[in-house]
């Protein structure tokens, strides 16, 4: 049984949450002394701030018991554990919201947290925030180095995502760039609609801080963008997605009942 009981304890799986709900502990400092951990309030907001803790630091020869991964472990052990997607939703429902201290907005009329308008090495992050035909907004976000690349690498590509766009806006439009073999997401574009107006005004904001047009861009087989791209470079080679192209063939061939015929094919 004390066996038993020492596997039980090594294979802890509970989760601590403090009682102060904290989830960072960056406006706190401590120092050591004696035997004792004093903690102290460290909110620039609030200066001299009585707020203090202490704890004892736990005997060197009583430690706690660490946990620890252990393979093999016996049936009478594993008979009593959660499962696997038991545990992988607990870590889930107790993971740290890094946005849980923000407001979330229900329409486009909001105030953007500075905390999202600069780096974390305090460079201007959003570069356009206009609200347009009394119903639309669109919020562009870049550095002024990210602009600097899609000058000097004139090869683009566009990305457009509806699934990662905060629940007010319709999409998420990306500007990317190839360099070094890597691809760089360079422009972060929130827009409200999918109108060929919108996609205008945005390259025509990127024409005005990038010098330089672009010698191609690649981007799906949307009109509304590819009238934009046209409308905005003239000059430009516009590119059309591989793996767009793929997916749209599938789809007509599903939508005409071609499926069995193809798969006989290939």
């Amino acid at each position: 049984m004390d066996a038993l009981t020492k596997q039980l304890e090594n294979l802890s799986l509970n989760l601590i949450v403090s009682s102060r709900k904290k989830k960072t502990a960056k406006k706190f400092s401590y120092k050591t002394k004696d035997d004792t951990f004093n903690w102290r309030c460290n909110n620039g907001k609030f200066q001299n701030c009585p707020g203090t803790s202490d704890m004892r630091q736990m005997a060197p020869a009583q430690p706690d018991t660490k946990p620890q991964c252990q393979k093999n472990v016996p049936a009478e052990v594993s008979a009593i554990l959660p499962s696997y997607s038991a545990s992988k939703q607990l870590c889930s429902r107790n993971r740290v919201d890094p946005y849980d201290s923000y407001d979330i907005s229900k329409d486009l009329n909001f105030e953007l947290h500075d905390d999202f308008q600069v780096t974390e090495k305090n460079d201007l992050f959003l570069v356009y925030d206009e609200k347009y035909n009394d119903e639309d907004r669109m919020l562009i976000f870049s550095t002024h180095k990210n602009l600097q690349i899609l000058c000097e690498n004139r090869y683009w590509l566009c990305d457009e995502t509806f699934d990662a766009a905060p629940a007010v806006f319709k999409q998420l439009f990306t500007l990317h760039n190839i360099k070094n073999g890597k691809n760089l997401p360079l422009v972060y574009a929130l827009f409200s609609n999918k109108q060929e107006s919108t996609y205008t005004k945005f390259f025509r904001f990127i024409s005005e801080r990038v010098t330089l047009s672009p010698l191609s861009v690649s981007c799906d087989y949307e009109l509304a963008i590819i009238n934009a791209i046209e409308e905005v470079y003239p000059d430009s080679e516009i590119a059309g997605c591989f793996f767009h192209l793929k997916k749209s063939i599938w789809r007509h061939i599903q939508e005409n009942n071609l499926a069995a015929k193809y798969c006989d094919l290939t």
